[in-house]
């Protein structure tokens, strides 16, 4: 797992991006600014309103926001907040405050869309921040302290940089974020970069990067952090899934999946990456050992990535990337699947190894038709059933070796009934002498 050659660039590009960072953390008063004054007035801007400590966008707005006051609620309502192209400000930016909550907003085009600099007990959710060279940045003191941050819920695409970057600040809670990097060129982004800091807990996030041309994006990174908690967190389509440095060690990762990163995880410190007391750890795309007893963890080719538990199925959908849209397939299955995919022509692809059953479920707008399941080209045969939404198929095999399948669908046109793939006259011929017809004529 350790890479050398990887692990020193990688380190390089994350040290420049972070001494960039935190070399630059004034906070950017420029023409326009928008006041919440510690008395509790708004300044600069006739679209917030107050009822008594939640302000409230009626509107959207083209300004930066600067909170000086506590124990307050800034209530986007799903408008936006928008800088420039070159902005140099920060969209929503704290500093030394408490106990306030910044939702339901739309941040777009800032430097760091929302700062949090020497705040506790601060909520971020539910917001949608995109094309900003960070989205959301924690920075604490020196040395690190606690300062308890919770980041929810919120959407983070198409950044430049880090999408979540903590520095020197311990025991926040950055769960259920969606990190979608899928549209990035030539530009280095982290989902979640943690820096000096510990006791934190990073779960039920999705990452995904894109694997495009001169992009590299990272899942996970820890630089000199420790005794942090990584679970349920979905990496996929990362040049790195997980990187830890040397100086970040006894964190515990596990129930997480790691699916078609060009490099799957990077550990250079000595940390956790099972759980021990139950026996489990992660998922792997790349893994294909077999479950030899039936309990959904594989018992051959291990440890694997320093994973000795390593699951045989996902935890969670994987996420397939198609003409720049990602969808969500989920697979339930006894038998050991891996390398799950679909190419430019709409073929889904995935190995399986072991005996047991695959159940599928593909969303129609992904995959549909009149499906056929090959084996080496050969038809095997299946079941299947949908709904208006999803089409499920189910298959068992029995295999010592990794196999590749292929799911392929025949498009039927609604309404091409003689299957000319146009509907015509002749497919109004084929109704009209039908017409009335039961199964038992």
């Amino acid at each position: 797992m350790n890479r050398k050659i990887v692990s020193g660039l990688v380190l390089t590009t994350l040290l420049v991006c972070t001494l960039t960072l935190v070399f630059n953390v004034k906070l950017l008063r420029a023409n326009g600014t928008i006041y919440i004054t510690a008395g509790g007035s708004v300044e600069g801007t006739d679209r917030i309103e107050r009822f008594d400590d939640v302000y409230t966008f009626t509107g959207d707005i083209n300004d930066s926001i600067v909170i000086r006051r506590d124990n307050m609620i800034l209530d986007g309502d799903g408008h936006a907040l928008v800088g420039t192209i070159a902005s140099e400000d920060d969209g929503v930016a704290l500093l030394g405050r408490s106990n306030v909550t910044i939702k339901n907003l739309e941040i777009r085009q800032f430097r760091r869309g929302i700062l949090l600099r020497e705040s506790k007990i601060c909520q971020v959710y539910e917001n949608h921040i995109t094309s900003c060279e960070s989205g959301i940045v924690v920075l604490g003191g020196t040395p690190a302290s606690l300062y308890s941050q919770i980041i929810f819920g919120n959407t983070l695409t198409h950044n430049s940089e880090d999408a979540i970057i903590v520095v020197s600040s311990n025991g926040n809670e950055i769960i259920e974020n969606n990190i979608e990097a899928n549209l990035i060129i030539e530009n280095n982004i982290t989902g979640i970069h943690l820096v000096r800091s510990s006791n934190n807990l990073i779960t039920d996030n999705n990452i995904t990067g894109s694997l495009a041309t001169n992009n590299n994006s990272y899942g996970i990174v820890f630089t000199n952090s420790s005794n942090n908690n990584v679970s349920g967190n979905s990496m996929a389509y990362n040049s790195i899934g997980a990187y830890m440095d040397g100086d970040s060690s006894k964190s515990s990762i596990y129930y997480n999946d790691f699916t078609n990163n060009e490099v799957q995880a990077v550990a250079n410190g000595l940390n956790d990456w099972d759980n021990d007391t139950l026996k489990e750890g992660n998922y792997w795309s790349d893994y294909e050992g077999i479950d030899q007893n039936g309990d959904g963890i594989g018992d051959t080719l291990t440890p694997h990535h320093d994973d000795r538990y390593p699951f045989i199925g996902p935890l969670s959908p994987i996420p397939v990337l198609h003409q720049e849209t990602i969808y969500y397939c989920s697979v339930d299955n006894s038998i050991t699947v891996s390398r799950f995919s679909m190419d430019k022509n709409k073929t889904l692809s995935l190995n399986i190894i072991g005996e047991g059953y695959v159940n599928l479920t593909i969303p129609r707008k992904l995959l549909d038709g009149s499906f056929q399941i090959l084996f080496s080209n050969a038809q095997i045969p299946y079941k299947a059933l949908w709904d208006k939404d999803y089409n499920f198929i189910y298959f068992e095999h029995v295999t010592s070796v990794p196999i590749s399948v292929r799911v392929e669908a025949q498009m039927k046109l609604q309404g091409d009934l003689n299957s000319d793939e146009i509907v015509n006259i002749r497919d109004i011929f084929i109704v009209a002498k039908n017409f009335g017809k039961t199964l038992e004529d």
